[in-house]
């Protein structure tokens, strides 16, 4: 009986033109760029002499489902390439395991009603492969008995969608065939059941927060909602470990809740004449334990030339420990007392194309630097499971207001998320000590949780604290919360102050705390003095210079969560929309 596996999930080949150069995939470049990845693989102490026990493959092999001639030659090279990695690999035929995408099917055919007909090639491409080992196969799920002490559930989510490049919709008695196909094929206890979805059903990414504020249906388009009861029933009634994987997001991505162990993982390929190039290549290795919480390692193709063109760049590899949002079973984690993982060398988690406006950074300002890409995703993938985003009028300024609020208690109350922003804030710190040198640095807290992730990081570091109010200049707080002569005479002095916050919008109070912290310094302590900027939040698109250009580092924990800010005159009168919170003394 097996008491692990290992799985390399890879997806999204989009398989234009064989021959292109432009492609990562093309036929002269493939197996160059295929032994570099499995080089990498190799020679991983976590792997040593494990074997591979499947590969799993979510859907978008080809680009074009439904051109003449070309869905056939291109399914006929993705074959080629799945078969260079087995080989490679050591990992037999019938131990892969592929799931359509919405690239591979004849769309023509689908919005006829013809969903067999449209998968024809898709089909015949994965019949060497284990889609057609010993299992239980409808037109919209097959369940397969592998070889290794597990089953493959392999979904098709495209069927029914109403418009192209979107999930298709799944009723709720196909949800219940599914179930049945589960329950019946009894599962042993401890059992892997690897799910593979094209479209991803619980995503951080893909979920409600707005990462892409140029196209506010991209949740609709990218997450396949109605598929969730599935989820959601498999985390209930699931007896052994669930590997979900999915792919089309073009991004990487993990929720752990016990059972399931949810994974996706960037495109493997690049489709030629299409902006695909900006994105990394990706591929993981995920390592699930009968008992116990999944390992993973992101393996990403990094650019080294000033473009990202194909043959350019080189793998590179990192773990990922995810953070775990609840445990239906207890198991042992592997956060606790531990720091949380570095970020892998390139990230594209959220990455976005540059915004054409005027709130552009300037030199002037420190860019809005990451404390980590992992606990981006954390801190993200809470606030969508939650649902915290919250829409209003929250007036930071007379002049401006935010129109998105995170309510930071709710969202630090979560797993370990507030440890581990403690511990990646703390490491900052110690790394500002070691750059900086400085004699006599001081952290300050502002208003309520500033104060305390301040105090804790205060204690990790050993550097001296205060926790004062900053907005509406302490004006609605204690006496002992306000910037009193304690707090100044304590500044006088120091030659580094870091600042702690939780959401930073206009950065209207912070430069508030700066000015008046620095009433009582000498003109060459204000010449000199270094001034660091710790956040859980800042949207890093705005130019704060009038407010931050003081700061010589800012850095927070979550950059790309937008938090429109707006002009108060772009706004209904406060009589006609009051603000449900405001930071102002009126």
């Amino acid at each position: 009986m097996k008491q692990e596996w290992v799985v390399l999930h890879i997806t999204d080949f989009h398989i234009a033109d064989p021959a292109s150069p432009n492609e990562h995939l093309c036929e002269n470049y493939f197996r160059e760029y295929l032994d570099d990845l499995v080089k990498i693989i190799r020679v991983q102490d976590f792997i040593g002499n494990k074997q591979i026990d499947a590969i799993v493959i979510t859907g978008d092999f080809i680009n074009f489902g439904n051109r003449d001639g070309l869905a056939q030659t291109n399914f006929v090279h993705a074959r080629k390439i799945i078969d260079y990695l087995c080989e490679k690999l050591s990992v037999v035929k019938k131990s892969v395991f592929a799931c359509n995408g919405n690239h591979d099917i004849d769309r023509t055919l689908e919005l006829e009603g013809k969903h067999v007909e449209a998968r024809n090639e898709f089909a015949l491409f994965t019949s060497e492969y284990g889609n057609y080992g010993v299992g239980n196969y409808t037109y919209r799920s097959n369940l397969i008995k592998t070889a290794f002490d597990a089953h493959a559930l392999l979904l098709d989510s495209t069927i029914n969608a109403k418009k192209k490049n979107r999930p298709g919709l799944i009723s709720e008695a196909e949800i219940n065939e599914v179930m049945e196909q589960v329950r019946s094929a009894k599962l042993d206890d401890g059992e892997l059941l690897i799910v593979a979805s094209h479209y991803p059903t619980c995503s951080y990414v893909a979920a409600d927060a707005p990462f892409d504020d140029s196209n506010q249906d991209w949740g609709a388009e990218h997450m396949w909602s109605s598929a969730y009861p599935i989820y959601a029933r498999l985390k209930k009634t699931s007896n052994g470990p669930v590997l979900w994987l999915s792919g089309d997001i073009h991004r990487h991505d993990y929720i752990i809740e016990e059972p399931i162990h949810t994974f996706v993982t960037g495109r493997l390929g690049t489709a030629s004449g299409t902006k695909a190039p900006q994105v990394r290549r990706q591929a993981r290795i995920i390592l699930v334990p009968r008992k116990g919480e999944s390992r993973s390692w992101l393996c990403e193709f990094a650019p080294s030339g000033l473009r990202d063109q194909a043959q350019i760049g080189e793998w590179k590899i990192s773990e990922q420990n995810p953070l775990v949002l609840s445990r239906r079973i207890e198991r042992p984690s592997s956060m606790i007392n531990q720091p949380i993982a570095e970020p892998a060398p390139v990230s594209v988690t959220l990455q976005q194309e540059p915004h054409e406006s005027s709130h552009i950074l300037s030199a002037e300002c420190p860019p809005v630097e990451l404390l980590s890409v992992e606990l981006q995703s954390a801190i993200v993938g809470a606030i969508a499971y939650k649902k915290l985003y919250a829409l209003g009028r929250f007036a930071t300024s007379k002049a401006e207001s935010t129109i998105a609020w995170i309510p930071m208690g709710a969202l630090l109350d979560q797993g370990e998320l507030l440890t581990s922003l403690v511990t990646q804030m703390a490491k900052e710190v110690k790394k500002e000590l070691v750059d900086i040198a400085p004699d006599n640095p001081i952290i300050i807290g502002l208003d309520s949780w500033g104060a305390i992730l301040a105090s804790q990081v205060s204690v990790m570091t050993g550097v001296k604290n205060f926790c004062i109010a900053g907005r509406a200049k302490g004006l609605t707080h204690t006496a002992s919360e306000r910037i009193s002569e304690t707090v100044r005479n304590g500044v006088v002095g120091c030659d580094l102050i870091i600042l702690i916050s939780d959401v930073i919008g206009t950065g209207m109070s912070l430069k508030g705390v700066h000015d008046d912290l620095s009433e009582k310094m000498s003109v060459k302590q204000k010449g000199q003095v270094k001034w660091t900027l710790l956040s859980v939040i800042c949207d890093d698109r705005y130019d704060r210079k009038s407010n931050l250009c003081f700061a010589h580092t800012h850095i927070t924990a979550c950059k790309d969560l937008r938090m429109p800010i707006l002009k108060n005159d772009e706004l209904p009168s406060e009589s006609v929309l009051p603000a449900d919170i405001s930071f102002i003394r009126h």
